[in-house]
């Protein structure tokens, strides 16, 4: 007494107009057609479902132009509820196929090449329930893919059988099988298959402020701590701008400039690269950009620049989401906010935000808070940090520094700064004040909202990771403004 139900489009796919789509109703006994109801919203052509929590979720077919995925829910009588979108990139042609099983949805997309002629493989993406984020599996899974019985199956397509239990694709792929009664293999029957993703990967292109995110392998730890399968790298050149960045670009023709330095967590020692090098140097599901904390509140700043990186980001890595990490206010700590413009620690974050935002709306990207989350762990203080007096820190001796009072931003060092003037010897260490950059806590509070924005199942609250020179206490205050942050979003 079951029912079948079936997306279909009865016009044109993968374009803006002229799509007709619907879902049939059959009678899963006999296939006898029941009904069928329209599903307009999804303008790129019907093609996929699958039913979850007493939901119906259709995707379809996507123009190449286009560099999210689109997942419609309906009630069950086909009533329109919401749009969610996946931020992945151009998959060729939409996504194909659809499942729901153990929690997670299953959508297997087609292999393609994206408007700039990019050539795009096919694969699988793997979403939590709520659709909030996904990974990529290697996995061909757009020729059909269904729940039997608590198993993964999927529709055959270009494997083929090496005479055991395993079959392995021109990607290398081995996956476990069930033959057919021929103990065939191939296009037309299914098969079992356990799902594995490959670890999410971050480029990050940046300077010290995202550096800051490897200084003490933060997120590397916070990461494993969660459970998260992580990799990224970050290339950095120290207060680099977003318009040297595209210079940096333009000059990448020459094979040998090499101006950034590159951090992964995946192999020991730095080496040298450029932009369009390390964007075809792995698939990156993710790829993050920044302005310079000094230009940050200046919204001129970041243009034309900014949309020119994300044009070779598109062309170079087509499969990666674009993403910006929102930079934070300085500490109200010498006349570094005077001298960059910026007035005061609050009307340099009000100015940054509103510059984050603006560049984010015009390419409809998403935002790693990084700068909120500062702004609640300043918020979550009973008194904002005062900056000791002339006399106060006069009084240190060296190695004895003054504390930032619950301040994540800035820090006092003592520093030798070289040779006295008319003499050969080296003049004594001054104890100087760094407004700018995150400091031990500060650190923590950036890799802990990372990777609740990166993975947003993952129980930031309760990480098993804290740094040892980080209380308990402190580094749950940490811990809640960069959830907190990266949950509420700008």
């Amino acid at each position: 007494g079951g029912k079948l139900y079936v997306p279909v489009n009865l016009g044109r796919f993968n374009t803006e107009t002229n799509a007709q789509s619907w879902v049939y109703v059959y009678n899963a006994d006999d296939l006898a057609f029941v009904e069928r109801h329209p599903v307009p919203e999804l303008r790129h052509g019907a093609g996929g479902m699958a039913y979850a929590g007493g939901d119906f979720y259709v995707v379809g077919g996507l123009p190449t132009d286009h560099v999210r995925n689109y997942v419609y829910r309906y009630s069950p009588d086909f009533r329109f509820k919401r749009r969610y979108e996946l931020n992945t990139g151009y998959t060729g042609k939409g996504i194909q196929t659809a499942a729901f099983l153990g929690g997670k949805f299953y959508f297997g997309c087609y292999a393609g090449k994206d408007c700039h002629g990019n050539a795009v493989p096919a694969h699988t993406l793997v979403c939590p329930a709520d659709l909030k984020s996904f990974r990529r599996s290697p996995l061909n899974a757009s020729y059909g893919l269904v729940e039997l019985d608590g198993r993964f199956m999927v529709a055959g397509s270009s494997m083929f059988c090496i005479g055991k239990d395993k079959i392995k694709g021109a990607d290398g792929l081995k996956v476990d099988v069930d033959y057919d009664r021929q103990g065939r293999c191939g296009r037309g029957c299914l098969r079992e298959c356990k799902v594995e993703t490959s670890p999410l990967k971050v480029l990050a292109v940046g300077n010290s402020f995202t550096l800051s995110l490897a200084n003490n392998m933060d997120l590397d730890l916070a990461a494993k701590a969660a459970g998260a399968d992580l990799e990224y790298a970050i290339m950095y050149i120290g207060g680099c701008p977003l318009s040297r960045h595209w210079s940096n670009v333009e000059k990448a023709g020459d094979t040998n400039f090499l101006p950034y330095a590159v951090y992964t967590n995946t192999r020991k020692g730095n080496f040298r690269s450029n932009i369009p090098q390390m964007l075809k140097a792995d698939c990156w599901d993710v790829v993050a950009l920044q302005q310079a904390s000094a230009q940050s509140f200046r919204p001129e700043s970041f243009e034309p620049y900014f949309g020119r990186l994300v044009e070779t980001i598109r062309r170079h890595a087509p499969q990666a989401e674009i993403v910006i990490q929102q930079t934070w206010s300085y500490c109200a700590m010498g006349d570094n906010l005077e001298k960059c413009g910026a007035g005061t620690q609050a009307a340099m974050y009000e100015g940054l935000t509103r510059a984050y935002k603006a560049v984010a709306d015009r390419y409809g990207l998403r935002i790693i808070p990084a700068g909120l989350a500062v702004e609640k762990a300043r918020d979550a203080r009973h008194a904002a940090f005062v900056e000791p007096t002339a006399r106060e820190l006069a009084a240190f001796v060296q190695p004895a520094v003054p504390g930032m009072r619950g301040e994540v931003v800035g820090r006092y060092r003592w520093r030798v700064p070289g040779k006295a003037v008319g003499s050969g010897e080296k003049a004594a260490p001054r104890l100087c004040g760094d407004a700018i950059h995150l400091n031990r806590e500060g650190e923590y509070l950036q890799a802990c909202t990372w990777l609740k924005f990166l993975f947003p199942e993952a129980d930031v609250l309760n990480l098993g990771y804290r740094p040892e020179n980080i209380g308990c206490r402190e580094a749950q205050i940490l811990r809640m403004a960069a959830s907190a942050a990266a949950v509420q979003g700008l």
